[in-house]
């Protein structure tokens, strides 16, 4: 049987707790991780001990009493952190999400038997190897997502589990189980009593994941019945979205979401599913770049660029380009380099880039704000139309010119 690296404070943590007469196992993601060949973000371990004993244990260490009503504690060694829960048994679940009430048990099979998928079923030392009761081994290696018992259970206990196997397939590329499939087809209403926050959550991880195509087509009603905005759109356009979606870099996979949906639709979903105003403002902003008319000429880039920045404006075009429908590729590449070009060289497209401020409109004598910013605005067309350079001593002229100053 495989012997898996854990860390050394994870050792010295899992051996204390032995050594007290506890049993103590590292479990969940952490061993699914290594079963897999990767490393571990984080290290959950799980003993018999009840959180005050552990924190008895570790007096030489520093305890944080994370959840300590769940049964948790935070153990810190330098600047390792795992975090000790002890073998429980949830109550009733009456909100779809969190156990009404825990209750500690004594056996580990009976704290694995709650948890969600067999793969995070998995506990693990290294006098005793692996813990295994669920084939949460044989479901990795065969690329399986299935529930641990009945799937049904396991999402009306927890309805965020539903997304949860969703993004574990778009992410680690596994099929899910027919069962834990059809429970997912069935139970996907649950999700109306998950926080849009944790649906968010998990929606941007599920969108960065190698399959997604795979699972917003697969299961194309859960994601039409979280966003309604892409239950209005064709077959077709949904498919699309699905495929943009798996092409596009990371940073615009939210954007290829909601490309078919607009920037009213785009803004209309972000706010439901509670996401960051810096966010939704640039999804929205890039989708409505990509609905300009858009041309290659340096005057009408300039303008561009005026109305929406150059970040704006290069996302747009790198996610008009990953439109198989998009007819126009060259003049979108031409476009890109004319706008990197104009950037790379400075030159002027914003107010802020003149080479002449309001202070210069004062000291001419020009007091009126509004007539402060109408002038600013001339001089700024007058450069993006090439009718005059963005030189100091040439745009001093031009304001003493009193046509401008009307």
């Amino acid at each position: 049987m495989m012997r898996i690296p854990l860390p050394t404070e994870a050792v010295r943590i899992i051996d204390t707790l032995k050594a007290h007469g506890y049993k103590a196992y590292a479990v969940g993601g952490c061993v699914r991780d290594f079963v897999m060949g990767h490393t571990p973000d984080d290290y959950d371990i799980t003993t018999d001990a009840l959180p005050e004993q552990t924190a008895e244990v570790f007096t030489d260490a520093k305890v944080i009493k994370t959840g300590i009503k769940h049964g948790t504690v935070t153990v810190m060694l330098n600047s390792f952190k795992a975090e000790i829960t002890t073998f429980r048994i949830d109550g009733t679940y009456t909100d779809s999400r969190h156990p009404d009430e825990v209750v500690f048990c004594p056996e580990l099979k009976e704290d694995l038997k709650r948890r969600d998928f067999t793969m995070n079923a998995l506990a693990y030392n290294h006098d005793e190897g692996f813990m295994d009761f669920f084939g949460g081994i044989d479901d990795i290696n065969s690329g399986t997502i299935r529930c641990v018992g009945e799937a049904e259970i396991r999402f009306s206990e927890d309805a965020l589990r539903i997304l949860r196997a969703l993004r574990f397939a778009s992410v680690l590329g596994f099929d899910i189980a027919d069962s834990t499939a059809n429970a997912i087809y069935t139970g996907y209403p649950l999700l109306a009593n998950i926080s849009a926050e944790r649906i968010f959550t998990e929606l941007k991880k599920l969108l960065c994941g190698k399959e997604a195509y795979t699972v917003l087509t697969r299961f194309k009603d859960v994601f039409c019945f979280l966003i309604p905005e892409l239950g209005r759109l064709s077959d077709e356009d949904y498919r699309h979205t699905a495929f943009m979606v798996s092409k596009v870099p990371a940073v615009l996979k939210i954007s290829g979401l909601f490309y078919h949906c607009g920037a009213q639709g785009a803004h209309s979903a972000l706010k439901r599913l509670k996401s960051d105003n810096k966010t939704t403002h640039e999804v929205c902003t890039i989708i409505e770049a990509c609905s300009e008319k858009l041309s290659d000429c340096r005057v009408d880039a300039l303008k561009l660029l005026n109305k929406y920045d150059s970040a704006p404006m290069l996302y747009a075009i790198d996610l008009m380009l990953c439109d198989t429908n998009q007819s126009d590729c060259r003049m979108l590449t031409n476009l890109r380099q004319v706008i990197t070009d104009i950037v790379s060289h400075n030159e002027c497209y914003k107010i802020s880039q003149l080479a002449v401020n309001g202070s210069d409109l004062i000291n001419a004598g020009i007091t009126d704000g509004k007539l402060i910013g109408k002038i600013l605005n001339f001089i700024l067309n007058e450069i993006i139309e090439n009718r005059v350079s963005n030189n100091r001593e040439h745009l001093l002229k031009l304001i003493q010119n009193s046509d401008i100053k009307r």
